[in-house]
This record gives C-alpha cells, structure tokens and sequence, in this order.
C-alpha cells in the first residue's frame, strides 16, 4: 500500500468521525483501490502471519540442531540449549495458534494437531517408544497419531522422565540420566524433533504465496474458486473472530480446566506446556498476537501497514479502543499475579487463575460483541463449542 493511499485511509476515517452525527454509522470507502479489509488483511498477512510462520520454521531447525547435539553429548549444557529451543519454537508457534483454519485445521495435512496435540500424553508416547524403539524415524513419526509426536512429545523428552507422580518436575540429572537409559529414547527424540521442523515447513508453505498460496485466499479471496471466503469481509471476520476464540479457549482450556472451575477441583494434568512449566509463556504468546493485529507489533518499521484499530469504523470509535486496552491491560495484570508458574498458582490458590478467567471473558467480549459489531462483521461460532 503506497503512503498516498495510506492517508486517503486515514482521511476517510476523519471524515467518518466529522459526519457520524449525520449519519449515525460509517461506511467504508467506496472505491476499492483504499478498501481497508484488503489493506488490514495484507498488513497482517506480510507482518505478521508470514513472517511468524518463517521464523517458527527456522526456531524448529535450530531446535532439531540442538536436540541432535544434545543425543550426541548429553550434557547439561547441552540439555539447556535444547531446552530453550523448545521454549523459543514453542513461543512463535503460540502466536500464531489464532491462525487455527486453512491449513492448520483442515484435511489432509491437519498442521495444528500433528504439531501441537496438548497436553503431552505420556502413556502413547511411552507406548510407541516400547512397540518401535530403534525403528521410530521421521517418516514413521508422520504416519502416527498425533499424541505420538509434534512439539509436546518433545517437550515430554527434553523436560520430563517416567514417574508415577507427575506433579515432580524433573531435575536435569534425572533427565540427562534417562536419556542415557536407553539409546532408543535419543532415536525418538531426534525423529520427533525433525517431525517437528518438517511440519513447521510445512504450514509455512502452505501460507506462503510461493507455495500452497493461503495467504491469497486470504486477502483475495474472490480470485480462487471453492475458497472458504467470499470475499475480504469474510475473511477479516474469520480473524476477529479467532482472536476472541483463542481468549475463549485459554479461558476454559488453560485456565479453567486445570483451576477446576466446573468441577471445583484442579485438574493439572490437563494443563499445557506441564512438564516444561511453560503454561504462563504459552497464553502470554496468544495474547502478544491479538495485540499486534489489534495495533501492530512495535518493531513492526512499515509506514503502511494498516491495524484493526484503523480500520474507519473503529478509528472513530474511542469508547472501543480505550476498552480494548483498558480490558488487555488487566487481562495482563491478572496473569502476572499467577507468575512464576501456573501450576504453583493453582496449588497455592485456584482463585487467582479464576479471576484472570473473568478479566479475559471482559476483553473476549469487546472483540467479539462490541468490536464485531462496530466493524460489521459476521459472528461466528468457536470450533470447540461443546466439546
């Protein structure tokens, strides 16, 4: 989008505010070439979605480098490398967990589930480790279940050990330990962490224009048949509406589920990112991505790129914005309160996690009641509704 054009966004959004008491409402702007679903979806699509996807994929090769050091060298060092590289890819994989359709949700590559099957099931992991042994490879990995591989099953490898109490973190002895137990836990852990990067790959290809090219039907979506959008405002709906879906989901999956808030007692095996206590970090990554497409990422250097607050029916309205961060701000505090871990939290008092739960349903709300309607988008359904 040129600078001009820019402006003439920015100009129709100030001539909105001058005419709204006339009008009562705030039209976009008639001619296509200053569109701004088209100029809001390519501004996320060019800052944020394709480049969280690449640097996802280049954390994922570093993570395999790591691990395959780690196997060959098991040694602290090395363990806390690895470690950290999980922690890394799994940060930019959390940011982009809004993105949870095209690609990441639909037949046959499924990327969401083959990369994130969470919480890590120990049990099938264990399992498959015993029925294939020296045999697990990458290619073997891709064929399995999803509870079998992606990133949990590493984070399994790297930051926990087999115990009958899993409320023990492990030590990095006791870890470094059971990967000298059997060489065959190395062999899965290296695969798994291939598997990972090749899927990373994967749903980067799948986004990118020069590959899979969702980002086209995405922004352009009239242009491809059998699209999933008719057009942009179908598309900037899908993505509103998963900022307040991923808000729901941390709310009663992340929170809710592991504090007990419908059965009165915890429940923290539930809980994601256990075993490397990263639980904190992953909802932080969620809520960092529906920031930036709410306002753009501050190192973000693009004159114009163009955010959901500009849109012209939302930059008139300042009620909603100042809601917006009012309610994030908060939503923020109430999670530092649960710092440094969740599970500690939950065990120290399930009530801090509860009220985080009701901060987050307040800005759930302004995304999806008050923000939807003022953008006039279409409402639609989260996908685990009922489950």
């Amino acid at each position: 989008m040129s600078s001009t054009l820019h402006t003439q966004l920015k100009k129709v959004a100030l001539l909105c505010i001058a005419t709204t008491t006339l009008t009562h409402s705030c039209s976009k702007p008639e001619t296509a070439d200053v569109d701004p679903r088209e100029f809001i979806l390519k501004s996320w699509s060019n800052n944020l979605i394709l480049p969280e996807y690449q640097t996802f994929s280049e954390s994922t090769e570093t993570l395999q480098t790591h691990v395959t050091s780690l196997c060959a060298e098991k040694t602290e060092a090395n363990l806390e490398q690895a470690q950290q590289s999980w922690k890394t890819s799994r940060i930019h994989w959390k940011r982009t967990e809004i993105f949870a359709f095209g690609p990441y949700a639909d037949f046959p590559d499924r990327f969401g589930t083959q990369l994130d099957f969470w919480p890590a099931r120990p049990e099938t992991i264990e399992t498959t480790l015993a029925e294939l042994g020296a045999d697990i490879d990458a290619q073997t990995l891709s064929t399995l279940g999803a509870a079998s591989r992606g990133l949990p099953a590493v984070e399994y490898f790297l930051f926990a050990t087999p115990q009958e109490d899993a409320a023990v973190i492990a030590t990095q002895d006791e870890i470094l330990q059971h990967l000298n137990s059997d060489p065959t836990i190395c062999i899965y852990l290296t695969a798994a962490a291939e598997d990972v990067h090749n899927q990373a790959v994967g749903i980067y290809q799948a986004w990118s224009p020069e590959h899979g090219d969702y980002y086209g039907k995405v922004v352009n979506p009239e242009s491809y048949e059998d699209n999933m959008f008719m057009d942009r405002t179908e598309s900037l709906s899908e993505v509103v509406n998963r900022m307040a879906f991923t808000i729901d989901n941390i709310r009663r999956d992340k929170l809710g589920k592991p504090a007990g808030e419908s059965t009165g007692a915890p429940s923290l095996e539930s809980m994601e990112s256990r075993y490397s206590q990263h639980a904190l970090a992953d909802i932080r990554a969620n809520l960092e991505m529906i920031l930036w497409l709410f306002e753009g990422n501050k190192d973000i250097t693009d004159p114009d790129a163009y955010w959901l607050k500009d849109h012209p029916r939302l930059f008139v309205r300042q009620d909603l914005i100042d809601d917006f961060y009012a309610n994030y701000e908060q939503a923020i505090t109430d999670l530092d309160v649960l710092e440094p871990s969740l599970e500690a939290s939950i065990n120290d008092d399930p009530q801090k996690a509860l009220k985080a739960i009701d901060s987050l349903g307040e800005l759930q709300k302004t995304i999806q009641v008050d923000i939807i309607n003022a953008l006039s988008l279409t409402r639609s359904f989260n996908d685990s509704d009922g489950d």
